[in-house]
């Protein structure tokens, strides 16, 4: 675990806040109960902040991507949106959702102490997401004729075709990166996952600046920088693990291959959830690609949700991009493109925007959590008990009927 909690912990044994199994004793009064209030806090916020500037970084490269080939062209910029936000969406979400059910069982090995167990399950996940990205390339491959019977503009679709089978080495990297994430993060090592994924956003915006503006290489130049990027911030990640988690990695193990279907039929339940949620993105590109002058529609589209994904953390931020949009709404699209017509309409959309992202800042917590939890309840309460005889069957523990869950 990384030393900062344990700092924590520490300093509420000074307090006298602690009792000898570890969790707090019953606060006594306001000021011991605002010490416990501040101290979890604090925890939450060293946890938490490093996995937000993870999740920063992440969107960062897409968004620098879309920042440099949007000076190339208007064709350049749709055509990369449509390839990252409908192909690299689909692909996204479905391995996030193959791979998180390792996130439930590093979690589970992690509390029971089984810490070894971790990268053996590591690697399972490996496996099958490596099996799920061949069982995706196809849609790379055949991104162009997809993307023309779903009504894409020939143009468009024909440059996203060739920019998708360029990037399918940055898909493979998704199935190594995802469960590398997920083992680091269920053992509190997050600090590390936030250097190296600044790191790599570093890397890449130096990388997409020598092949596009440099070297002149144009979208393949941009390709090739997120394929770097993207191996580049998994190598990183392995080689923390190799060197700095001995605890949990053991070196590759022949246990990986063992109960894969079991780890198959855990993911896939979660899969479904995950990818309902990521996927109503890719719907939203989709049908902007059949308006007229869908270059420009789509590109306009493209400059509004990088805008609006960067604020969808907290109410405050925002309210402070819908003022900033609104008082530059026809200035800051030219981060993104010289275009005349394409600042025009993406100006047209400004007041629009601002209206989404104070709805987008605040939803996922109120909006999110009402649907969800009314809705998915009762599915959920039927899966369980499959679930967790799953989890045990995964776990290497024997399932006794009639146990009560």
């Amino acid at each position: 675990m990384d030393a900062t909690p344990l700092l924590l912990n520490k300093f509420a044994g000074k307090l006298h806040l602690l009792a000898d199994n570890g969790d707090y004793l019953p606060a006594k009064g306001f000021r011991q109960w605002k010490s416990v209030f501040w101290l979890e806090t604090l925890n939450l916020w060293m946890i938490g902040f490093p996995i937000t500037i993870t999740m920063i970084c992440q969107f960062g490269i897409s968004s620098v991507t879309d920042i440099f080939v949007g000076h190339l062209g208007v064709i350049e910029l749709s055509a990369i949106t449509i390839a990252t936000s409908v192909v690299g969406t689909f692909s996204f979400g479905f391995l996030l959702g193959m791979g998180s059910a390792l996130e439930t069982l590093c979690g589970q090995a992690f509390g029971a102490g089984q810490v070894h167990l971790l990268g053996v399950y590591m690697q399972r996940s490996w496996i099958i997401l490596f099996v799920s990205c061949i069982v995706i390339i196809p849609i790379y491959i055949f991104a162009t004729p997809i993307l023309k019977l779903l009504g894409q503009d020939d143009d468009i679709a024909n440059l996203a075709g060739v920019f998708c089978i360029q990037t399918i080495p940055q898909l493979f990297s998704l199935a190594f990166n995802f469960p590398i994430q997920k083992f680091l993060q269920a053992q509190s090592k997050v600090n590390a996952v936030a250097w190296i994924g600044f790191l790599a956003l570093v890397a890449h915006t130096i990388l997409i600046w020598l092949f596009v503006c440099i070297y002149g290489w144009g979208t393949t130049g941009a390709a090739w920088a997120l394929n770097l990027s993207s191996w580049g911030n998994v190598v990183g990640q392995f080689v923390y693990i190799v060197y700095w988690c001995k605890d949990g990695w053991n070196g590759f193990s022949s246990e990986a291959f063992t109960d894969i279907w079991v780890f198959v039929k855990l993911s896939i339940s979660s899969a479904v959830m995950l990818c309902l949620e990521i996927w109503y993105m890719m719907s939203i590109i989709i049908l902007t690609g059949h308006l007229n002058n869908a270059a420009t529609a789509v590109g306009s589209l493209s400059i509004c949700m990088n805008v609006n994904g960067w604020e969808a953390m907290s109410f405050m931020i925002g309210l402070l991009c819908m003022v900033i949009v609104v008082m530059t709404k026809d200035d800051f699209s030219i981060i993104f493109t010289n275009n005349a017509a394409l600042i025009k309409e993406v100006s047209s959309l400004a007041y629009l925007l601002g209206v989404t992202m104070i709805l987008n800042s605040i939803q996922p917590g109120l909006w999110g959590g009402m649907i969800c939890g009314t809705a998915l309840q009762t599915l959920l309460l039927l899966l369980v008990e499959q679930s967790i005889e799953r989890l045990q069957i995964w776990g290497g523990q024997k399932v006794e009927k009639g146990t009560d869950i």
